[in-house]
């Protein structure tokens, strides 16, 4: 599914098989599927949403709407705030397939996004989106940071200032967790040789973001924006390492891609400026 939504996306198929390797191989990837964790469902049905979503963007077919709605459907059952991050990108995906205003139609999908949940803020009680309330979630932030692997307790994010200032720290703990000098568990030790070559990948990630804007746009946005919000989202939301540090599961597999992407990039730069520095790089 990875190599697949990878050519979809854009992605040659080198570096679709490079990010399909690394997602064979990928320790934590291969841990959670061991233990049978929801998060691995979690990852399968997202990852099924953005190729489906691309099958249907590119071929229109009933039977092809009736598996997104689905696999959606199946999502909602694990975890139902991912339902709003993950349908959202697919709706300004199809608004920006079918038009050639693209700045226009992510105005229009903001609107949207910002108006559904005016709505379901004043359903009270009943509302279904209470995550995106900032109050909501500093107290869910405070109460998922007990434990040894807590960091950064007593963090407020009750308003929208305190929550863009907490954010940058937030983000370092939900991308770079469990920080190498921080080690203090077997587990987390463990778990330091994928941390570091995570590490090593953050630049390619950024590479083949920036090469998928440039040149796969429509294709690739869906996933760029997923990514972003749940991104932003865990890291607003998350108060223990050990928690982010498998929540960041849900996104590797698009972390992968979009490292594949750079290093393929890169490489094919290397090659047309007859540098053999990089060329051979596996």
């Amino acid at each position: 599914i990875v190599y697949d939504l990878a050519v979809r996306m854009g992605a040659t198929v080198p570096a679709a098989l490079r990010a399909t390797k690394y997602t064979v191989w990928f320790p934590s990837l291969v841990l959670w599927s061991s233990l049978n964790i929801r998060d691995v469902w979690i990852i399968l049905l997202i990852l099924l949403i953005c190729r489906q979503a691309l099958i249907l963007q590119a071929r229109p077919k009933l039977i092809s709407l009736l598996l997104l709605g689905g696999v959606l459907l199946a999502l909602v059952q694990f975890r139902y705030y991912l339902l709003f991050a993950v349908a959202g990108p697919v709706v300004v995906s199809f608004l920006v397939q079918r038009s050639r205003h693209t700045g226009r139609n992510l105005i229009i999908g903001a609107i949207a996004a910002m108006a559904m949940i005016y709505a379901d803020q004043s359903a009270g009680e009943g509302r279904r989106v209470r995550f995106l309330d900032l109050e909501e979630l500093s107290y869910i932030r405070h109460w998922s940071g007990v434990g040894a692997s807590s960091q950064f307790e007593h963090v407020d994010i009750s308003t929208p200032g305190k929550a863009l200032a907490y954010l940058p720290r937030g983000m370092a703990l939900f991308l770079l967790a469990p920080f190498p000098w921080t080690l203090g568990s077997l587990r987390q030790i463990l778990a330091l040789p994928e941390t570091l070559f995570f590490y090593w990948l953050i630049p390619w990630i950024l590479l083949g973001i920036r090469h998928l804007v440039r040149h796969h746009f429509r294709s690739s946005l869906m996933a760029i924006l997923i990514t972003a919000g749940l991104t932003v989202g865990y890291s607003l939301g998350e108060g223990n390492a050990g928690t982010a540090y498998r929540h960041r599961a849900q996104l590797l597999s698009f972390f992968l891609i979009f490292a594949g992407v750079g290093l393929e990039a890169r490489r094919e730069n290397a090659l047309t400026r007859g540098s053999p520095a990089f060329a051979g790089t596996a």
